[in-house]
């Protein structure tokens, strides 16, 4: 298999006593041409290293143990496997038709999942909780990887730890949106939005 060609860096992120970001992302802003794959470190776990528009794939807070590192260079793997797979399944200009389901990896089960049957996506650490219509998977990915399998004309990033899908929501209520009984929180960056793509 030809591996498409990434470099790695892993970061560690300051900040000062005013909570001003420093080192590592600014860093990176700098960074033209191909972006690298991310790691982020931090002894800060109050902030949600989603809120950064950067390639990051995992964040990891300090201290680091080894099987932690572990976990985030097997994010690497699966992110590499990915851009490769979808490298190799470019629809031709002739194929109109998009794929209406996603193929997730439980433990050692392939699942094929109808996008329509997707509820909302949580993530949580390093793991993501997908809500169906029939049941609940549970898999090894980031938010930030599954914005961009996902169609984003069907799903949409509404919170650090949050991506729903839009058709699938009853209501807004303040900074929460429904989904059948479950009341999802809007993150203060993404509810600007929430308003003109989902309403």
């Amino acid at each position: 298999m030809v591996w498409l060609a990434y470099f790695l860096l892993l970061f560690s992120i300051a900040h000062d006593n005013w909570g001003t970001v420093q080192n590592g992302t600014e860093l990176l802003q700098c960074i033209t041409g191909k972006q690298p794959l991310v790691i982020f470190t931090t002894a800060y776990q109050e902030y949600a290293i989603e809120d950064y528009e950067l390639n990051v794939i995992d964040y990891m807070l300090k201290p680091v143990s080894f099987d932690r590192f572990l976990k985030g260079i097997q994010k690497v793997l699966e992110h590499k496997q990915w851009m490769e797979y979808k490298r190799q399944n470019v629809p031709s200009k002739e194929s109109t038709t998009e794929k209406n389901y996603i193929v997730l990896k439980v433990n050692q089960k392939l699942y094929r999942v109808q996008l329509n049957n997707i509820l909302y996506i949580e993530g949580m650490k390093e793991y993501v909780v997908f809500y169906t219509t029939k049941q609940k998977l549970v898999i090894h990915a980031s938010l930030k990887s599954l914005e961009i399998r996902l169609p984003q004309d069907a799903f949409l990033r509404v919170h650090k730890s949050y991506i729903v899908h839009k058709n699938k929501v009853s209501n807004m209520f303040g900074n929460q949106l429904a989904i059948g009984d479950k009341y999802i929180p809007i993150g203060y960056s993404y509810k600007r939005f929430i308003v003109n793509k989902i309403f």
